[in-house]
């Protein structure tokens, strides 16, 4: 017994990174889900678009690049297909160059597989990029036409039949952005929400979810989506387990594990110390 506990003090760390990668890689490949709870921020953001009348415009705003995908993809995946569902209009766009094509393979990955009844121009728009910032927004708050004479496609915007619809942000209900940074999530609280009260919700970067704490209590933003973490319980709630559902299984498997590594060493090393001292 003493020697099996003296050998568990002294095993090479490389068995344990071993244990640690074979576990998150069989997590992934077998594709695990494990139960989640959902936060009442997450809730919160969920019920701003289900309580939307069928047919509202809403706004999504693809503000993050490729390097924040793991987080904010799958979260974007999962409330463009709630959007859809519950037949609400949406009008896409991006502050972030990098990120546009984004909305594309989001499109081809959601809409065109999954609701392939929907029609562009109709149901969705993709307004792709444009420079501005803040200055831009309130442009979209007086004409999107005048923000964006032209879609992705290079159609004339306003012969659009969903932007006849939504001619300004005004007439959106709510905004949606996906946010890794500026300009992002927080410039839509201070002009869409702040100046214009249009409803803004959204998802960030989990390191960045502290600083919005403040908005969310004093009710500026309607719910929020930290990392995946917040995608995997938006995933839940939608009923479509996804990719963030089994990034987060993969992770908190492998805390399981470094937990259970920590107490079986600190009982081995407790253990042969007092043995030691006898």
């Amino acid at each position: 017994m003493k020697t099996f506990l003296e050998r568990l003090t002294r095993i090479d760390r490389r068995w344990i990174f071993l244990a640690m990668g074979l576990t998150v890689a069989l997590a992934l490949l077998i594709n695990v889900k494990l139960p989640m709870n959902v936060s009442g921020d997450v809730k919160q953001s969920y019920d701003l678009l289900e309580k939307l009348p069928e047919g509202s415009p809403v706004l999504f705003s693809w503000d993050y690049d490729p390097g924040s995908m793991p987080e904010l993809y799958p979260l974007s995946a999962a409330m463009l297909r709630h959007a859809m569902r519950r037949n609400l209009k949406v009008v896409m766009m991006g502050h972030w160059v990098t990120g546009t094509p984004l909305i594309e393979r989001q499109v081809s990955e959601v809409i065109r597989v999954e609701f392939p009844d929907k029609v562009y121009g109709r149901d969705y728009v993709n307004l792709g990029y444009k420079s501005g910032q803040a200055v831009l927004v309130v442009t979209m708050a007086k004409s999107i036409a005048d923000a964006f004479p032209q879609d992705y496609y290079k159609n004339q915007t306003d012969t659009l039949e969903l932007m006849k619809q939504a001619k300004s942000l005004k007439d959106m209900g709510a905004v949606v952005s996906f946010s890794a940074g500026d300009p992002g999530l927080i410039m839509w609280i201070q002009f869409a929400w702040q100046r214009f009260g249009v409803p803004v919700t959204g998802g960030c970067t989990a390191v960045s979810a502290p600083e919005f704490s403040a908005y969310l209590q004093s009710g500026q933003l309607m719910g929020l989506m930290g990392g995946m973490r917040g995608a995997a319980e938006y995933e839940v709630l939608v009923d479509h387990p996804g990719a963030a559902s089994t990034g987060m299984s993969a992770q908190s498997l492998a805390h399981f594990l470094i937990v259970g590594f920590i107490l079986i060493g600190n009982i081995a090393y407790f253990m042969t110390r007092k043995k030691e001292e006898k």
